[in-house]
């Protein structure tokens, strides 16, 4: 497991936001925030060591922070986007599919980091 689903964000928040709140945990492979500023976005760490340092950070914790707001954190398991599996089930965000992207949000919203 590589990624992060992160709920209850400002609408506001961009991925540089993102970048600086998660970019502590390891290297980030890219970000992706859902439009329509739904307040949810997705983290894809280049090892799986980066979200076992931000899970038990929002353990250890309670929340993470991104822009000043504490978010909801959970580790996103594989097959929940890309049609094999159910999309996440968040508290306080939505659930988001698509047959064009493989996290689920419109690929626009995706920045690559290579």
């Amino acid at each position: 497991i590589t990624a992060i689903v992160v709920a209850g964000m400002r609408k506001t928040v961009n991925r540089n936001d993102m970048l600086d709140a998660f970019g502590e945990f390891g290297k980030i492979d890219y970000v992706s925030i859902a439009s329509s500023s739904r307040g949810f976005g997705l983290v894809r760490f280049q090892s799986p060591s980066g979200v076992r340092k931000a899970i038990e950070k929002y353990q250890k914790d309670g929340e993470i922070v991104v822009q000043d707001v504490g978010v909801v954190v959970r580790e996103l398991k594989s097959g929940e986007f890309g049609g094999r599996g159910s999309p996440p089930s968040v508290p306080g965000g939505p659930s988001v599919t698509s047959k064009n992207s493989p996290m689920g949000v419109d690929d626009p919203d995706v920045l690559r980091l290579d």
